[in-house]
C-alpha cells in the first residue's frame, strides 16, 4: 500500500516494487512529479479528504476506485469511466456528492456502495441504467420510501443489497 498525505510523502519519488503495491491511497493533491511513471497493478484506488473537480490527468487504473470524505461529482465519475472502463467496484462513503450521478457510464460495474453520502438524490436517479450486481448503501437512504421500494425492484432482479447502519 501506498499512502499520500502532505506530511509523509509531499514530492518524493516513487521507488517500489510494484508487484506489491495493492492500493493506492490519496490524500493530497501534491503527488509525486513519477506517480504516472511508476507501472501499478491495484486492486484500489483510494481518495480521501479531497475536493475533486476532475480526474482527467489521473493515468493510474484499477478496477476498483473509493472515495472517502471526498467532493465528488459527475465530471469525477466521467473521468473514471473513461480512464478505466472495465470498473467493477465504486464506493462513495460520507462524501458531499453532487445531485446529477449516474452510474450508467459504467456498463461492467459490478459493486455499489454508497454509504452516508446522499442527501436528497433518489437511488433510481443514480443506479438507472446500471448492471450492479450488489448494492451497499447505508440505512439512511432505505428509509427513503422510494427508495425503499426502488431499492425492493433490484433485489426482484436479483441484486444483491446489504445495509451498513441504522435504519432510521
Amino acid at each position: 500500500m501506498i499512502c499520500f498525505t502532505t506530511l509523509s510523502f509531499g514530492q518524493s519519488p516513487i521507488k517500489a516494487d510494484e508487484s506489491q503495491i495493492k492500493e493506492l491511497i490519496i490524500e493530497t493533491t501534491d503527488l509525486p512529479e513519477n506517480i504516472f511513471d511508476v507501472d501499478l497493478n491495484l486492486d484500489w484506488i483510494k481518495f480521501r479528504f479531497i475536493n475533486i473537480k476532475s480526474l482527467s490527468n489521473f493515468k493510474i487504473k484499477s478496477d476498483s476506485w473509493a472515495f472517502e470524505k471526498c467532493k465528488i461529482n459527475s465530471k469525477t465519475l466521467s473521468d473514471i469511466s473513461e480512464l478505466n472502463p472495465n470498473l467493477k467496484k465504486l464506493r462513495i462513503l460520507a462524501c458531499d456528492v453532487s445531485n446529477d450521478i449516474n452510474l450508467s457510464v459504467f456498463k461492467e460495474l459490478e459493486e455499489f456502495q454508497l454509504v452516508y453520502s446522499l442527501d436528497e438524490q433518489k437511488v433510481e436517479n443514480i443506479l438507472k441504467d446500471s448492471n450492479i450486481k450488489k448494492l451497499i448503501l447505508s440505512g439512511d437512504v432505505i428509509s427513503d420510501p422510494e427508495n425503499k421500494k426502488f431499492i425492493n425492484t433490484l433485489k426482484q432482479k436479483g441484486v444483491k443489497v446489504e445495509i451498513e447502519g441504522l435504519v432510521i
